[in-house]
């Protein structure tokens, strides 16, 4: 009762000493009426109010100015009458001239507000059972008074920060109170989001509106933060975003509707606004931050063409003496941030780096990789080698799904470095098993500063020596492997093989007898040979005649004394052996004679 006859008191006062003025014209973007409000922003004035509202009240104490207490701190919510908190995060309820927030600007009517914050992490959202039920199927326009801030604390500077969907939700019955658990969205628990309301906080009172159908008899509505809010409202970046409300109005729309949607962006320069109805006989007005835009009349409004830049934007839409407003928060497009970074950055070619992207956008669609070697890739992340040493650029283009596009080159980024080359030769090659110590000569790059050999079979095995001499086995031919790998200061390395052949000397030897008697001992005869050539070998024996008794081509296979089939007899028989030299590849003759003991 104290609250209404101060208010009443309070009216007359005004009244007295306000002079009267034009009636504000809510289409030439001027403050007719003097009193610092233009346009949609002189709520009281410029109101749809030829929109014929329902008779049927829905809200109790949609002004809060019927209060049980009267608050002295924050959280007490109690005094708020029929409204409660939705979840156990409470709300606040303030009054101006008791418990107030200083950046808040006074109310337009009375002095009772609610608010809460719209965090992610602790969302305060108010709630109230409607005095009649919503009927499922129609139309309703919800519209309330908004002020906000980045932060409740007046020391902490305010933010700019991006659109938030405040959201009207709706319940089939009237619950307990409060019907969720803190820290939770009404979807989590039952809830049904009726409508939402783009709105980015601002320090002075609003008025939004937003129109719905009721997809079921809704008994009970629940007012604040969504389920999804934007990552910036949250405590974890530093910030607690704040929002009151005040003079709620609930009631039946009109019976023609109306749409307000964007196409395009700002950085492909074709963003446009389109508004509609649901009728041909429909009118529209546009408006930015509630300020009229003269002579903007058409369902379109072209922002980019017109560099209108950002803001709020409503459209009043009109049919005869109704009408509606529908509201669009435009905000600067998300520009693309490049940003990537290279592991290894330097090293010996070929060096194969792996490209980290770090990039943000609104959405990251496509990219494309500048490697500075000529080769490119559209890959989010990709793995690129340098084959030629050198230094590198690398750029990097990123393109966001609004259409944005931004680009980075980070100069000098990749160090390939230079390989040494290895190279050796030694002496004496070719040789044999008379000459099998060999003297190694480097012959590698003049940067190397280090020497590995390694030598399969040599003594010693390895050595660090630019030009070692090594020794070989000389018991027979055979052929070595030989392995140099050199480093050089940077610590890039070369390695290189190669082979050291030891050549052996052809022997020969003829036994002059052989007994071939079956004693196991002596019992077949052939020539003894190292370094022969296999391949190329015939043996022949003869009798004393010059008849030819037996022949073959197989190195290792033996006379047995026979000829005709006979048995071996005591005789002395002659042979010939044609054959080639496996060391110098020359062929030769060899005669001798072989006796045969029975």
């Amino acid at each position: 009762m104290l609250s209404t006859l101060f208010r009443s008191f309070a009216s007359v006062a005004l009244l007295l000493a306000t002079p009267l003025l034009a009636q504000e014209i809510c289409t030439n973007g001027v403050d007719d009426d003097g009193d610092g409000l233009v346009d949609l922003n002189d709520a009281d004035a410029c109101t749809c109010d030829s929109l014929p509202n329902s008779s049927t009240p829905f809200l109790s104490n949609p002004m809060f100015e019927e209060f049980d207490c009267d608050p002295a701190l924050f959280e007490q919510f109690d005094c708020a009458h029929d409204w409660y908190s939705a979840t156990l995060s409470t709300p606040d309820f303030l009054a101006n001239g008791s418990f107030w927030i200083p950046w808040v600007p006074p109310p337009v009517n009375g002095v009772g507000v609610v608010g809460g914050y719209v965090m992610n992490e602790d969302p305060e959202l108010v709630g109230t059972c409607l005095l009649t039920p919503l009927t499922s199927g129609v139309e309703y326009t919800f519209r309330t008074r908004i002020v906000g801030r980045s932060s409740i604390a007046s020391t902490t500077p305010a933010v700019v920060l991006p659109p938030l969907n405040i959201t009207v939700w709706g319940y089939a019955q009237c619950p307990t109170w409060p019907p969720g658990p803190i820290s939770t969205c009404p979807g989590a628990f039952g809830w049904t989001s009726l409508a939402t309301i783009p709105y980015v906080p601002e320090p002075q009172w609003d008025q939004v509106s937003v129109t719905f159908t009721a997809p079921f008899a809704v008994q009970a509505i629940v007012i604040g933060a969504p389920c999804d809010g934007p990552p910036a409202y949250s405590v974890a970046n530093g910030i607690t975003p704040y929002v009151i409300y005040d003079d709620l109005e609930l009631f039946t729309t009109t019976a023609f509707s109306g749409t307000l949607a964007r196409s395009g962006g700002w950085c492909t320069e074709d963003l446009v606004l389109h508004a509609g109805a649901d009728t041909s006989a429909a009118t529209f007005q546009w408006f930015r931050n509630g300020v009229a835009l003269v002579g903007r009349t058409d369902s379109l409004l072209q922002l980019s063409a017109d560099a209108l830049g950002v803001g709020t934007y409503q459209v009043r839409i009109s049919v005869g003496s109704r009408c509606l407003v529908r509201t669009l928060v435009i905000a600067a497009d998300v520009l693309p941030v490049v940003r990537f970074t290279a592991a290894p950055d330097s090293g010996c070619a070929p060096l194969r780096v792996q490209f980290t992207n770090t990039s943000t956008a609104d959405t990251l669609t496509h990219v494309r990789w500048d490697f500075g070697d000529g080769d490119t890739s559209s890959t989010f992340a990709p793995e690129h080698t340098y084959t030629t040493p050198g230094v590198y650029d690398v750029g990097l283009r990123v393109d966001g799904s609004n259409g944005c596009r931004a680009d980075s080159t980070r100069m000098d980024l990749v160090h390939v470095l230079a390989p040494p080359q290895a190279a050796f030769t030694f002496t004496p090659a070719p040789t044999d098993i008379y000459a099998t110590d060999l003297s190694f000569t480097n012959g590698s790059s003049a940067d190397v500063v280090h020497w590995a050999w390694s030598f399969s079979g040599g003594s010693p095995a390895t050595d660090t020596l630019p030009d070692p001499t090594v020794r070989f086995p000389g018991e027979e031919g055979g052929t070595y492997p030989v392995q140099l790998i050199v480093t050089n200061a940077q610590g890039c390395t070369d390695t290189l093989h190669a082979f050291v052949v030891i050549n052996g000397q052809l022997s020969l030897y003829g036994p002059n007898a052989f007994s071939p008697n079956g004693d196991g001992i002596n019992d077949d005869w052939r020539p003894l040979w190292r370094d022969l050539d296999p391949r190329d070998y015939h043996l022949r024996i003869f009798d004393r005649w010059g008849e030819e008794v037996w022949s073959s081509t197989d190195a290792q296979q033996g006379w047995d004394g026979r000829y005709k089939g006979a048995a071996p007899k005591t005789d002395v028989f002659a042979w010939k052996l044609d054959g080639r030299d496996a060391v110098v590849g020359e062929a030769f003759t060899v005669f001798g004679h072989v006796t045969v003991l029975q």
